[in-house]
């Protein structure tokens, strides 16, 4: 059973797509996790522009900034400097 396993886990991958476009090797983890990396991106991108608008800043320059300074780097600063909820009368 745990030779399948390790089998499994060391054998090439490949994928062959309609039209002869190939896949092969490590290559198939990558387009995944690009792709992750890539929602994540834009899922926080939208969480800080909707953040900021709920904190009564403007969610376009705050996300302007974000992406002008580093996107990973400045989304933590974000939650280290970012103000306070104003509340509603």
């Amino acid at each position: 059973m745990m030779e399948n396993i390790f089998r499994f886990l060391t054998s090439p991958a490949s994928f062959t797509a309609p039209g002869g476009f190939k896949i092969e090797g490590p290559v198939i983890w990558a387009i995944p996790t690009v792709m992750a990396l890539l929602f994540g991106a834009i899922a926080s991108l939208i969480w800080l522009f909707r953040d900021a608008t709920k904190r009564d800043k403007n969610g376009f320059v705050a996300l302007v900034f974000v992406l002008a300074t580093g996107w990973p780097a400045s989304f933590i600063w974000w939650f280290w400097l970012r103000p306070p909820v104003q509340a509603k009368d």
